[in-house]
């Protein structure tokens, strides 16, 4: 293509220029989308504030008349306080009586005080002898009691959660 003037050589320039801004506009265009499109979506999950209780103490607000053994090894005493403001008591302890004689101290205790304790669910089946459980509510909150097979013959986990009313 010849070109007979300025004119000619200027128009085009133009129209270079023209197409050069579109395109850097357009590429502009579909970064700004590829972003907005493909970007992680920012994530506002609430985390619970933990904090752990010394073992010679209970955590605050669970329940004083709850059995614990005497001696037993205590691997966790912790409250877990939720963005909301409610509170979790835990004690998780090893206990050197098996699963069955430790669900059935738990079971005896929460069926006695029917005024205070309303079992809800147990999981106490004889084809699950390692793992049972025992989940009761009362006017103050829940209880969940979890005891499994321990790691030391003879053992078992006493994992015991109050979750405290509103």
């Amino acid at each position: 293509m010849i070109f007979d003037n300025q004119d000619d050589l200027s128009i085009l320039n133009s129209m270079k220029k023209s197409q050069i801004l579109l395109i850097v506009v357009a590429v502009l265009i579909l970064g700004v989308l590829a972003f907005v499109l493909f970007k992680k979506p920012y994530s506002s999950r609430s985390v619970n504030n933990i904090t752990d209780i010394a073992q010679d103490k209970l955590p605050e607000k669970f329940p004083v008349n709850i059995p614990l053994e005497a001696g037993a090894k205590i691997l966790k005493n912790y409250n877990a306080v939720s963005p909301q403001g409610r509170v979790q008591a835990s004690r998780v302890f090893e206990s050197t009586k098996s699963v069955s004689a430790n669900f059935d101290i738990y079971k005896n205790f929460v069926s006695q005080k029917p005024d205070t304790w309303k079992i809800l669910y147990e999981l106490n089946s004889s084809s699950q002898p390692d793992y049972k459980a025992l989940f009761a509510k009362g006017v103050a909150g829940v209880l969940n009691i979890t005891i499994r097979l321990g790691v030391q013959p003879g053992t078992s986990i006493v994992d015991i959660s109050f979750l405290a009313a509103e």
